[in-house]
């Protein structure tokens, strides 16, 4: 704690004889994303972000508008900001994700994230999925484990019912058939023609994600 983090890694080069390596910078993923856009001669880039399991931006932002660095000399009129914005709310939020929202285990946090990312999405599918199920409107009413059971936070987007299983969902009447019934079967979902797993729940999901990210 209180320690320079690029010299402690540069004091670590050190020990296994890696010499010949030298750390200036040290930056997180969305500051990289963005140096790299203009070190590749993207001149006009302003933003860098990483949107995967989790999902954040670096923008640069004129000195005199940071308010951590009023009153602070600077020679540069501009600086790169990680903006750690997953952490923004957004509003309305659905019932299910007020229920996530609520968990004591990721309450309160990544109010945004919870609505994009993929360590959320199957998660916020998997809760809307179980109410579908205990109204009788999906699976004949016919309990799941795989959507009765929440993932423990350090578990989500790995186990239960995951992005992933959204990502290869298909309707059944399209050729892809085979990939949603092995996943029906590994899921262990009861027999049914029902195809509202299809569409509901991971579709609507994983289209409220595209319209917080794309531009406009």
């Amino acid at each position: 704690m209180g320690r320079d983090v690029g010299e402690l890694l540069q004091a670590g080069f050190e020990r296994a004889g890696l010499t010949n390596i030298s750390i200036d910078a040290f930056c997180n993923d969305t500051t990289g994303t963005l140096a790299a856009a203009r070190y590749a001669g993207h001149t006009q880039c302003i933003g860098g972000m990483v949107l995967g399991t989790g999902w954040n931006a670096a923008m640069e932002l004129p000195v005199d508008a940071i308010t951590k660095l009023k009153g602070a000399a600077s020679e540069a009129e501009t600086m790169i900001v990680n903006t750690e914005w997953e952490n923004y709310a957004l509003s309305p939020l659905t019932e299910w994700d007020s229920e996530l929202n609520t968990r004591k285990d990721v309450g309160g946090k990544q109010l945004l994230e919870k609505h994009v990312s993929g360590k959320y999405l199957g998660e916020i599918a998997r809760v809307a999925l179980k109410d579908l199920i205990a109204a009788g409107e999906l699976f004949g009413g016919k309990k799941t484990a795989i959507f009765d059971t929440a993932s423990a936070e350090d578990k989500l987007g790995q186990d239960g019912f995951t992005t992933e299983h959204m990502s290869v969902i298909r309707p059944i009447h399209q050729p892809t058939l085979p990939i949603s019934m092995r996943y029906s079967k590994s899921l262990a979902l009861p027999d049914s023609s029902d195809s509202s797993i299809e569409t509901d729940g991971p579709s609507s999901a994983s289209a409220r994600s595209f319209l917080r990210v794309r531009p406009g």
